[in-house]
């Protein structure tokens, strides 16, 4: 019998993530460990894609900002 699994919330992980924070980052505003977190992402899928929805809420969010103060000098 192992340890009672810690619930994690996928919304607050994707959240976190958006937020621009890395997986060590994430982990530690949800109370977690980084191996915890791998171990969720490599077990489930929802995390995985959590993390990635989030970077890409980042990314799109910092090249919006970056577009406004810079527009689309080439």
């Amino acid at each position: 019998m192992g340890r009672k699994r810690i619930p994690i919330d996928a919304s607050a992980v994707e959240k976190a993530a958006a937020d621009g924070l890395t997986e060590a980052e994430v982990a530690a505003r949800l109370g977690i460990s980084l191996s915890t977190l791998a171990r969720r992402k490599r077990d489930f899928d929802i995390f995985d894609t959590a993390i990635k929805r989030g970077r890409a809420k980042a990314d799109a969010e910092a090249q919006a900002q970056w577009q406004q103060e810079y527009g689309n000098a080439t």
